[in-house]
């Protein structure tokens, strides 16, 4: 019970966070992206599908988590589409890094980046 209320508040100051980065970056498909995770976590499901679609038409090849995360939003044949264009994307991506361990570790490390950050200015 209480870790469902300190992820709770966690999301929030996420989505804070997030919020704060994009007035600042209005255009950064990165913090979009961040954000509307958040928004799916949080249960605000038209908020993120709007960041998802203004990020999937603004840089479609820039991070591939965002077309799973509009998955999530889609129905049937959309939500397929979603994610083959995601696993396309990731498939380029892991065939131009070359070697699939480094792409890993590099995308581990930025997740753990973003996660620390977030939890010194929460």
């Amino acid at each position: 019970s209480t870790h469902c209320i300190s992820s709770a508040a966690s999301d929030v100051y996420k989505r804070q966070f997030f919020n704060r980065a994009l007035n600042l970056s209005p255009e950064d498909t990165n913090i979009m992206d961040a954000l509307a995770d958040v928004m799916i976590q949080l249960g605000e499901q038209e908020k993120a599908l709007e960041l998802l679609l203004k990020s999937t038409q603004s840089a479609p090849t820039v991070n591939p988590y965002k077309w799973f995360f509009l998955g999530q939003l889609q129905l049937e044949f959309d939500a397929v589409k979603c994610y083959r264009t995601g696993i396309q994307i990731l498939m380029s991506i892991i065939n131009s890094e070359g070697d699939v361990r480094s792409f890993l570790v590099s995308e581990m490390i930025t997740l753990l980046s973003s996660n620390i950050l977030i939890s010194l200015i929460g």
